[in-house]
């Protein structure tokens, strides 16, 4: 009883002088500014909960991976964690089990060898990049997607046709299963007024006669990233036979400008990881991953063979004009 008596003097004391009332009323301004009901808190923690926690597996070390796993835990910060394949059986297979007895409800693949890996996963939403035989390896279900490995086809043949306006007739060659992916690419090439034809083979060995032998009447031919036909010793030898004979070659890596291509075309790693991302926030909360099998990319990095492409009487091109192309 009596400190309630004392507070209220206290506070008649306080009230009856202004300066010390318009202290007293900071103070309680100040208290109830800070201070978080019950319901506000679950909000705060829902909104920083919404996301959930990823987990990078990358093929391998190699720039066409890394760049693309740099940028997904640039924008990603905390929420992701990168790992890489070791191609060791036991090694792999325990970063498996690790990864299923974690709280990572995400997988991001990077790779063919990581998206297969990725098959052993279970009750995760796994997306897939930098993978062009995704059908051939029957990757996509209903909680596994992916993002293209392949720039838009329409920035590529716009391109090419600035550099060299009278381009008429090319082939593109690869293994089977990219019919849908071909369709779309002649329909762009033929908005430029370009004929595009495609030819399927089995093998590297099938690739190289093809090359020698078929592709006489064109004047340009598309390189696409099939690993099942494009070994090492074959790129060489088609690269080499192109020049010599005045052939146009785009290509998929800027490594391969040294060796005889004209143009190479690849995905920029910051597309990549943003489509990438899009899956992910799509996908969040949900039991499987939305959307179509694969997503298309956006943007291309292109560079151009100069010495080239003055050896072949082809105008000079911008490469770095529009839409990041």
């Amino acid at each position: 009883m009596l400190n309630v008596l004392l507070r209220r003097e206290y506070l008649r004391f306080v009230w009856a002088r202004p300066s010390l009332r318009l202290a007293m009323l900071a103070l309680l301004f100040a208290a109830s500014a800070c201070t978080t009901t019950p319901e506000e808190e679950d909000a705060a923690d829902d909104s920083s909960s919404a996301e959930l926690k990823v987990a990078i597996v990358v093929s391998q070390r190699a720039p066409v991976f890394d760049d693309v796993a740099e940028q997904l835990q640039r924008v990603l910060g905390k929420r992701a964690v990168r790992y890489y394949l070791t191609g060791k059986s036991a090694a792999d297979s325990e970063l498996a089990r690790t990864l299923m007895a974690s709280d990572r409800q995400q997988v991001v693949a990077i790779g063919l060898p990581a998206a297969l890996w990725s098959k052993q996963l279970q009750n995760r939403q796994i997306v897939f990049c930098q993978v062009f035989n995704y059908r051939q390896y029957k990757l996509v279900s209903d909680s596994r997607k992916g993002v293209s490995s392949v720039p838009p086809a329409d920035q590529l043949f716009g391109k090419w046709k600035a550099l060299s306006p009278s381009l008429r007739r090319v082939v593109t060659i690869t293994g089977p299963y990219h019919k849908h992916l071909v369709a779309a690419a002649k329909a762009a090439a033929a908005k430029q007024g370009i004929g595009l034809d495609h030819i399927v083979v089995r093998s590297d060995k099938e690739f190289r006669y093809t090359f020698k032998n078929r592709v006489v009447n064109y004047q340009g031919v598309w390189l696409l990233p099939d690993n099942r036909i494009l070994s090492r010793s074959a790129m060489h030898e088609v690269m080499s036979y192109s020049v010599r004979n005045g052939k146009q070659v785009a290509v998929f890596n800027p490594q391969l400008l040294a060796i005889g291509g004209l143009i190479s075309a690849e995905p920029k790693p910051e597309d990549v990881a943003n489509q990438v991302i899009r899956r992910l926030r799509q996908a969040n909360a949900k039991t499987g991953i939305p959307g179509p099998d694969v997503t298309a990319l956006g943007q291309t990095r292109f560079q151009i063979n100069t010495v080239l492409a003055r050896q072949l009487g082809l105008k000079s091109v911008n490469t770095n004009a529009g839409n990041g192309v």
